[in-house]
């Protein structure tokens, strides 16, 4: 069993810095990396690059990213938006060593939307036709 740091039990408490920083002092083997903020606020001053490196140098590991929220019921330019989050998640994935994407569905139901299956994948440019993530989601059925 490996134990895992969810980013969002602290949400604006800490930052990505601080929280690799616990991980390694507390012994965690994985963390989940909040996209919508700690990675983005990270991003500001650091590059992608740099978070590989720490990977790669450190015990701690990406297990997933947390989250693409709401990807399922979109209009289409709002699902068009939603799959440019998702191809921007599997190429930063590929450069850390991540390869899950945690996902939180819509529940709403609104008339006139485009309903999809709950399902996306990503393939990279670089022509492999690999999925690069896997998608978690509740089943709300």
């Amino acid at each position: 069993m490996k134990l895992s740091m969810n980013e969002a039990t602290v949400l604006e408490k800490s930052s990505l810095e601080k929280d690799l920083a616990l991980c390694e002092k507390y012994g965690y083997d994985m963390i989940e990396l909040r996209t919508m903020d700690c990675l983005a606020n990270y991003l500001k001053e650091h590059t992608i690059d740099e978070l590989a490196t720490y990977f790669k140098t450190h015990h701690v590991k990406p297990l997933a990213f947390n989250t693409l929220c709401f990807f399922n019921n979109r209009t289409p330019e709002d699902y068009q938006k939603v799959l440019a989050e998702l191809r921007q998640m599997c190429e930063w994935g590929q450069r850390i060593g991540c390869k899950t994407v945690i996902t939180v569905p819509t529940v709403d139901i609104h008339k006139g939307y485009s309903y999809r299956n709950s399902c996306l994948s990503c393939e990279m440019s670089k022509g492999n036709g690999k999925d690069c993530s896997r998608i978690w989601y509740a089943s709300l059925s």
